[in-house]
């Protein structure tokens, strides 16, 4: 099987930077008279571990609740700009027009439109209006890591042809004032972001060249759907998320690692590093004690969220932008969990 280049990926925030004490003051006043043994909520944001994150509105837009109507408009206004942004700077670093552009897959599972985002964004990009599109909904936090093996799938399918793959989630969009322990926990942990990533199957004859993607699996354990997704109601989404994710980590997920690795020759420790998903200081927790990994080998992922907290599937394409801006060399592990529950793992070789 082919590798596939990685030309090009970028990242992009909304512009509303909220601090922790911003993002708690809200909380407090949302929940704090309505959902008895707030107190004890409120340290969530200091074990969260997440310093600022950046919202798709203006922060008092989150004091007052909101239906469907308003989140979609919200949704797709936010969503498009911070696309054409991404995908505009990640086609300029692949030194490629839009119109170069044979495919586009767009994941988000944090708001929906019919026509779907991709189409949208054909005029604004300047996209060919024969281009191929790709929209899907649903995988959650695992949805950059997935979605970046199906997006290396269809370059695949006919090397020197160029995908652009999307991901956008607004996560703050589905923020509501039920008086739940986990709508407390979702306001400490998630952000709203987006990236864009450029990718291509060089000729047989062209030269091998890094990034690259190697090989991809995808592990969905039995009876476990209901670990983390969404409820959907007349108000919109709401946060569904087992509390003993982090003991479902430490006892299951190293034999599925494992399992993928030895299939492509290589043992946890012949890895030089792990790219994973910035789920929360538990999930990336049980993450380095199942995998028995060094200390410091999750350090860019605590960055990312410590920086952007827990932007779903962009979360991990923004791990990867740190480990590549910080120089890192060699095959790592790239590993996303979402709802399922399933593990999203790819090979790359950097």
């Amino acid at each position: 099987m082919p590798s596939v280049r990685l030309l090009a990926l970028e990242t992009a925030v909304p512009p509303h930077r909220v601090t922790r004490e911003a993002a708690r003051g809200v909380a407090r006043a949302v929940y704090g008279e309505k959902l008895a043994g707030y107190g004890a909520l409120d340290r969530v944001f200091d074990s969260s571990t997440v310093d600022q994150r950046w919202l798709a509105q203006p922060l008092d837009w989150y004091r007052v609740e909101h239906g469907w109507a308003d989140r979609a408009v919200a949704f797709q206004h936010a969503a498009l700009s911070l696309l054409q942004d991404a995908a505009s700077r990640a086609l300029a670093s692949a030194g490629l027009a839009a119109s170069d552009v044979d495919h586009v897959l767009c994941v988000s599972t944090t708001g929906f439109a019919t026509p779907s985002l991709d189409a949208r964004l054909i005029g604004p990009l300047g996209l060919r209006h024969d281009v191929g599109r790709t929209p899907v909904f649903g995988w959650g936090c695992a949805g950059g890591a997935i979605g970046l093996a199906r997006a290396a799938d269809i370059a695949r399918a006919a090397p020197g042809r160029t995908v652009l793959f999307l991901v956008v989630e607004l996560c703050s969009l589905a923020f509501r004032a039920d008086p739940e322990p986990v709508n407390v926990v979702g306001s400490a942990l998630f952000g709203d972001g987006a990236a864009a990533v450029v990718l291509q199957v060089p000729p047989r004859d062209g030269p091998v060249a890094e990034p690259r993607i190697v090989a991809s699996a995808e592990h969905t354990w039995p009876d476990s759907l209901d670990v983390m997704g969404w409820r959907i109601d007349d108000a919109g989404f709401g946060l569904e998320l087992r509390r003993d994710l982090p003991a479902f980590l430490v006892d299951r997920l190293r034999p599925v690692v494992e399992n993928f690795l030895t299939g492509q020759g290589l043992r946890l420790a012949e890895l030089d590093g792990v790219v994973g998903h910035p789920g929360g200081p538990k999930v990336l927790d049980a993450v380095a004690v199942a995998l028995d990994l060094a200390p410091n080998a999750l350090d860019s992922s605590r960055a990312v969220l410590r920086a952007f907290g827990n932007p779903s599937a962009a979360g991990v394409l923004m791990v990867l932008r740190k480990v590549l801006d910080g120089g890192a060399r060699g095959r790592h592990l790239m590993l996303a969990l979402g709802p399922g529950f399933t593990a999203a793992l790819n090979l790359l070789e950097l």
